[in-house]
């Protein structure tokens, strides 16, 4: 029999998945149709009534046809994925030339095409020396326009006991410049020796736990690309790296500190509305648990210029409508705050003195820091916050990460996610504060705690 228009919609709706322009591409016939066909036939198997099944059973049971399609569809994909992965011949790759700006190599392998490959400066001269034996492991696609899309892949080289990561979501350009001048009679003058800034890759080397923590809820926000910004002085900058940080810090929440994915509310530039609906989705559930909750937040903070009030700003939001749609953070605090959640997380890589991750401001007409209202906490509630007073919370290029962040990570990287928040944000306000200086810049992160937390002191001693 002929299937029903909304079986189709219903399975490209399912199929489609947006991706970034830069991407990886392999095709396979025409994937939608053998996606069709098989669900179809297989749905057709499914809704025959059977022998032993009284009508009104079957009703029931039909009533889970879209359920039924969308588990169909999900097989589906995972059944022909599974089928190009077999005919790849992963020993048939080829390393092009090293992108020194970008710090990435191309990769070409069968099948998959090209794809972007983050590799340190640092380290790409063993990559390359050492190429002849990578492994690739635990790919992951997605589709678009009737085609695979590479989204995943983990690239060994064994030579140096190291694995290298591309992820789609946050792919390094691929641009090599050649140079090549033809220059007489220059005169040469040997500098001074300089020394080279190592910076270890917190995106790479995620350590990895065995422990669930199936009570813990997370909100994660990236706002990294601002709206209106044609509104001149009333636009705000984008943040850079807020959508990396976002994403990094994900990873370590799932594979470090074993929080599950369900229990994650990821919000890459978000919203006012869908920030808002991520909060209450999360604080509902860690109220029903009686769990733990953390709020991670990479973006642009601001002060209401007359109150002081402090604010998330939702990439939809500006300095006009700041007031009317923004995160107020004092009454996030006191939403998040419940005597049935067991402990509430707030880490905040923003500031919110009017001026941006760049240093410049953003005040609109203004053209001075202002220094937000202090917003009380209470319960347990622990705020980890990445500036004080009118400071800015910088970017570190180098780690193509905010400066806070970076430092959070880090430390995760180093104990493994075994710390306690005693140790966490000393570590943090230490190497955060060391770090701007070398820079000649000037960030503090601090701690804010309820009066309760302060007096006793135990907090310390609390495993992040």
């Amino acid at each position: 029999m002929n299937r029903p228009i909304w079986v189709i919609l219903f399975i490209f709706a399912i199929c489609w998945q947006p991706v970034k322009a830069q991407r990886v591409i392999f095709s396979y016939m025409n994937l939608s149709a053998l996606i069709k066909e098989r669900v179809e036939d297989q749905f057709q198997q499914w809704a025959q009534k059977g022998e032993f099944e009284s009508t009104a059973q079957y009703q029931v049971r039909m009533e889970r046809k879209e359920d039924k399609v969308a588990q169909l569809t999900a097989d589906a994909v995972h059944y022909f994925k599974r089928e190009h992965i077999q005919t790849v011949n992963f020993d048939n790759y080829l390393l092009h030339m090293y992108d020194a700006d970008q710090e990435s190599f191309k990769i070409s392998l069968d099948k998959l095409g090209d794809f972007p490959l983050h590799v340190p400066l640092a380290e790409a001269p063993d990559f390359k020396r050492n190429h002849d034996r990578l492994r690739f492991n635990n790919l992951d696609f997605k589709i678009r326009d009737n085609e695979w899309v590479l989204s995943y892949i983990e690239v060994y080289n064994p030579s140096m006991r190291k694995t290298f990561v591309y992820d789609l979501t946050i792919a390094p350009d691929y641009d090599p410049k050649e140079f090549n001048p033809k220059i007489q009679g220059l005169e040469v003058q040997l500098p001074e020796d300089v020394m080279l800034e190592q910076v270890v890759d917190v995106s790479l080397n995620i350590p990895e736990t065995d422990r669930i923590r199936a009570n813990t809820f997370a909100v994660i926000i990236g706002n990294e690309a601002y709206e209106n910004q044609d509104m001149g002085s009333y636009s705000l900058p984008n943040v850079p790296y807020a959508k990396r940080d976002a994403i990094a810090f994900r990873n370590y929440a799932v594979r470090t500190l074993g929080i599950p994915r369900n229990n994650i509310e990821e919000i890459p530039n978000g919203s006012s509305a869908k920030i808002q609906l991520g909060i209450k989705k999360a604080v509902q559930k860690a109220k029903l648990r009686e769990g733990e909750l953390i709020i991670y937040y990479a973006g642009h903070g601001f002060p209401d210029v007359e109150t002081k009030d402090a604010y998330l700003v939702p990439i939809d939001v500006n300095t006009l409508n700041l007031t009317d749609a923004g995160i107020k953070l004092s009454e996030l605090y006191a939403q998040v705050t419940d005597p049935q959640i067991s402990r509430t997380t707030v880490i905040l890589d923003a500031c919110f003195s009017g001026a941006a991750r760049k240093g410049e401001m953003v005040t609109g007409a203004r053209s001075v820091r202002i220094k937000p209202k202090d917003e009380p906490n209470q319960g347990n509630l622990v705020v980890l916050a990445a500036t004080t007073g009118v400071q800015a919370a910088h970017p570190y290029p180098q780690a193509r990460h905010g400066l806070f962040t970076y430092y959070l990570l880090k430390k995760l990287q180093e104990s493994q996610g075994m710390v306690n928040y005693g140790e966490l944000s000393e570590y943090i306000k230490k190497e955060v504060t060391f770090k701007a200086l070398e820079m000649d810049l000037d960030q503090v992160p601090r701690i804010i705690l309820s009066p309760d937390l302060q007096s006793d002191g135990d907090w310390r001693t609390w495993p992040f």
